[in-house]
């Protein structure tokens, strides 16, 4: 397990911006109409309501964007400046006048207070990150007791079928992954996040969309 701070996570956490600072430029292209099923999967399953704080982790470009809400206060974080650019870009075109922020920050090292945010959305990112388990802790943090955290990522699978189909995007999700075939118990055991519903989405169900309450004791 990568510490974040370490240098070795911050080797890492450089590997991983590079890949996104070269991604930048075709990433809409490649995982854009095709993921696109699962951030709508992901964005209905909040639930979110008029006035609610959200925190996207991984905004990436702001391909979810035009999904959510204009009445929540969307806040989107990511380590590619190039990416928040395209983000900004795109929120002045598909969310003007609701409140919606972008900062450059490390999703395993958050500058939130504890329990800033109502829900909080992880798509295409655990994979990604260093070390997954700082991650998940850090959303269990900055999230409410009782909040929804939703979180979108390609799992390890058992159906033949299915592990047949990762063996062949492998090489394309090695592009950007640091763990594209992940298993899904790390998930499921994690001690906050208690699971409401697993569901299945984009092509072939490639995706699997985790719908968790935040059972982190109050203050």
């Amino acid at each position: 397990m990568l510490q974040p701070g370490s240098p070795n996570h911050e080797i890492v956490n450089q590997t991983i911006m590079a890949r996104y600072q070269r991604a930048a430029s075709w990433y809409d292209l490649v995982y854009g109409p095709i993921l696109q099923p699962g951030r709508k999967a992901a964005i209905q399953a909040l639930a979110l309501e008029p006035g609610d704080r959200v925190l996207e982790v991984g905004v990436g470009t702001g391909l979810s964007l035009s999904l959510y809400p204009r009445a929540v206060e969307l806040t989107g974080i990511d380590l590619s400046q190039e990416m928040l650019a395209k983000a900004r870009v795109r929120a002045a075109d598909q969310r003007p006048g609701s409140v919606t922020e972008f900062l450059e920050m490390d999703g395993q090292q958050m500058g939130f207070r504890d329990d800033s945010f109502d829900a909080v959305l992880a798509m295409y990112i655990v994979g990604v990150a260093a070390d997954s388990a700082a991650l998940l802790n850090e959303i269990c943090r900055v999230c409410k007791p009782n909040g929804t955290i939703v979180i979108v990522n390609h799992f390890h699978s058992r159906n033949p079928v299915c592990a047949a189909y990762n063996r062949l995007l492998k090489p394309l999700s090695r592009l950007i992954s640091q763990r594209p075939h992940m298993p899904l118990r790390e998930f499921l055991q994690h001690a906050n996040l208690e699971l409401e519903s697993r569901t299945r989405a984009n092509m072939f169900r490639y995706s699997t969309v985790l719908k968790c309450r935040n059972a982190k004791a109050g203050k």
